[in-house]
């Protein structure tokens, strides 16, 4: 028997895991049959620098309404520092400027503006930047903070390079906590929890196994049926790659402090939608 690190709300005794005598798992790893890429308008180094630049005219999000969206999750300044988180303040003076410098064809191509012309995240003023391990972006995650904008995140047009929150896979042996969206992920970091994030249940990619190279995972997504179903794929993932994981609180359901059926991580951690 052995114990992943974990702080549970209200000061319950830490739930006990044992990853022995795994049952043997059919092959989940396919190869998928080339996509042809799109001509490219600007070079890949050029796209990056757009997002750097888009992402250096946001502001810090402290004494701003996103900063009181995070605080009612619970998430403070410490983790927003660390993480860089950006917000939108003034959407039409942004919208001037990145067209004054790259112009609307370019914006366009790499997923800032949508088809009308216009900058994506005008619902969407809180910015995830998905930092790599020298700790730059150039891909992120934007939230509503208005609680009636459906859906509530949107995803930078493109393929996600990494899962948030990258420098927690630092190749030491260790624990680490798969979290369904930066929330969830952030969440667990103000808990100094070592946490990284994925976008939805069904975004894990492949590719990204080697990431986890001596890692332990505690697979711990959205407490629904969306969640479980996206919890077992992943954990065939790693099985099949010769990578431990458990899922956070399986067989301990019936404490009192289990997460709840359709409970998320900040939800079970006292965040207020």
């Amino acid at each position: 028997m052995e114990q992943y690190p974990f702080l549970v709300p209200n000061g319950a005794k830490r739930p006990v895991v044992n990853s022995s005598n795994k049952p043997h798992l059919a092959p989940v790893l396919q190869e998928m049959p080339p996509v042809e890429e799109p001509k490219e308008l600007v070079s890949e180094d050029e796209r990056k620098k757009v997002i750097l630049s888009f992402l250096k005219h946001l502001s810090p999000v402290d004494n701003t309404p996103a900063a009181a969206w995070l605080a009612r999750r619970r998430i403070y300044k410490p983790v927003w520092d660390k993480m860089i988180l950006r917000t939108i303040t003034n959407y039409g003076e942004l919208n001037k400027k990145l067209r004054e410098e790259f112009g609307e064809e370019v914006l366009k191509y790499v997923g800032l503006y949508n088809d009308k012309g216009n900058l994506r995240y005008y619902k969407y003023p809180l910015i995830f930047p998905y930092l790599d391990a020298q700790r730059r972006s150039w891909y992120f995650q934007a939230r509503a903070i208005d609680s009636n904008v459906v859906p509530k995140e949107m995803l930078l047009r493109g393929s996600v390079p990494f899962p948030y929150n990258m420098s927690a896979l630092d190749g030491k042996p260790g624990w680490v906590y798969l979290c369904e969206g930066c929330v969830d992920t952030l969440t667990f970091l103000g808990q100094q929890i070592n946490a990284v994030g994925i976008p939805g249940v069904r975004s894990f990619k492949v590719e990204w196994l080697n990431l986890f190279k001596n890692k332990s995972v505690v697979l711990c997504l959205d407490h629904d049926e969306a969640g479980r179903s996206g919890m077992e794929y992943i954990g065939k993932l790693f099985t099949q790659a010769g990578i431990r994981s458990v899922i956070l609180g399986e067989g301990l359901e019936s404490l009192p402090t289990a997460m709840k059926e359709g409970e998320d991580i900040n939800d079970w951690f006292g965040g207020k939608k």
